[in-house]
């Protein structure tokens, strides 16, 4: 991709209307992208969508940025799973995990091996979406005023459109942790929940 359709106008917007306007944490920031890089990101996106869902590639419990999931998806699929486990008569610890900063942290290295090794992009696809992630640019503009370019060495850029599904990718071998220590998981981009049940005289057990 070219240099100059890499580089991002961020505008900070504030997460929610009662937050402190003096913290930087109340802040979160939107990339404005240009039109005819966000249609190229479009194209590549449906195609690498179509890609994982033909191969079985999407992680089953990450309902995120696939076709026909969303929030409401997530949503049925634990709340089915703890009234099951309460029918039973066991009792459940729930875990929500938020991750901070997640898209702005993403490293580019691990997610490009990441992208290879486990789900088999390569060649000159891969090659394109090294050429995405790198020598990436921002600046910040606040009411009418602009920032010097910086220089943007990780993370994927939100506001994107193959941001946020690169970022599922990037995350996937958290749902292998998850399942090696026999946890019920379901995730939406990086929001989790992590749950387990237990009978009820086993339930110190459980939280220890």
């Amino acid at each position: 991709m070219p240099d100059f359709l890499k580089i991002a106008v961020v505008q900070p917007l504030l997460k929610k209307y009662n937050l402190s306007y003096e913290e930087f944490c109340s802040f979160r920031p939107i990339s404005n992208l240009k039109f005819v890089s966000k249609s190229i990101e479009k194209a590549v996106a449906v195609q690498l969508t179509d890609y994982l869902t033909e191969n079985y590639l999407h992680e089953k419990f990450q309902s995120a940025y696939k076709p026909c999931h969303s929030t409401a998806t997530a949503l049925l699929r634990v709340q089915n799973d703890i009234l099951q486990a309460l029918d039973n008569g066991d009792s459940v610890i729930l875990v929500l995990l938020d991750l901070s900063a997640a898209f702005d942290t993403v490293d580019h290295s691990m997610l490009l091996t990441r992208l290879s090794k486990r789900f088999g992009i390569r060649g000159r696809v891969l090659d394109w979406l090294t050429s995405y992630l790198t020598s990436r640019k921002l600046f910040i503009r606040v009411e009418g005023t602009d920032s010097l370019l910086s220089d943007l060495d990780c993370g994927v850029p939100q506001g994107s459109v193959l941001g946020p599904l690169l970022y599922s990718l990037y995350t996937a071998p958290l749902a292998d942790v998850a399942r090696r220590h026999n946890l019920r998981f379901h995730f939406f981009s990086d929001d989790g929940q992590l749950y387990i049940a237990s009978k009820t005289n086993g339930r110190d057990d459980l939280i220890s």
